[in-house]
């Protein structure tokens, strides 16, 4: 995402209800964001990343928070971390789950449970 809006809000807010033990947050990277136009306007990572952290605190302040960079062409963590457990997401970012659970499978991993908002 280039800015925390009300969509965010609600993913992250959602998330942080359904997590009982630690949030894990995958946050887009800034070499992801360079083909989308008006890009020189985005905020950069380290920005985005501590609104992030900034607005889960406020919903959740006891809850322990990891923050991750999703790079393209790199499975986030829900592939790769055999402990997680769901990943929550929007409509339009659903697509992608169910190659990373098929990436899991491929390790020997549950699948992960879809939560879309």
């Amino acid at each position: 995402f280039d800015r925390l809006h009300a969509g965010h809000r609600l993913l992250l807010s959602s998330a942080a209800v359904c997590t009982r033990e630690k949030l894990y947050i995958g946050i887009t990277g800034d070499s992801m964001l360079l083909s989308k136009s008006n890009n020189n306007l985005l905020q950069p990572f380290a920005d985005r990343r501590d609104a992030v952290l900034k607005y889960v605190n406020q919903v959740a302040p006891a809850l322990p928070v990891d923050v991750s960079e999703l790079v393209a062409g790199k499975q986030p963590l829900a592939g790769t971390m055999e402990g997680m457990n769901a990943i929550v997401v929007s409509a339009e970012t659903e697509g992608p789950c169910g190659g990373i659970n098929n990436f899991r499978k491929d390790l020997g991993f549950a699948p992960i449970h879809i939560i879309v908002c």
